[in-house]
């Protein structure tokens, strides 16, 4: 996952969702077995509909592989794109390159 990955998020929800698919698959399986392809497709059609689906099925998963990554970080994804972009680059910088190069 990487920087330009996550700046793709502000600009077209749709090329992040492709971006998703090619490189998070193997980790979201693994990580979130019950974060399926569907919700990330929600997420190009609906950011409101992610982020309900994102605090119903990453609330434990995110607190313990990533303790940094907030609700109100995936509160703000539904309210404005770019202030979680910012977000994800403070918060994720690290295990984001540890994790998925």
């Amino acid at each position: 996952m990487e920087v330009s990955s996550i700046y793709n998020f502000s600009v077209n929800g749709g090329l992040l969702y492709l971006q998703l698919l090619r490189e998070w698959r193997s980790p979201l399986s693994t990580t979130s077995p019950r974060m399926e392809i569907s919700s990330i497709y929600n997420f190009s059609v609906n950011g409101g509909l992610l982020y309900l689906q994102l605090l119903r099925e990453w609330r434990f998963p995110l607190s313990t592989t990533s303790p940094r990554m907030e609700v109100s970080s995936i509160y703000n994804f539904s309210a404005n794109g770019g202030l979680l972009y910012l977000q994800l680059l403070r918060e994720w910088r690290s295990p984001l390159s540890t994790t998925s190069p």
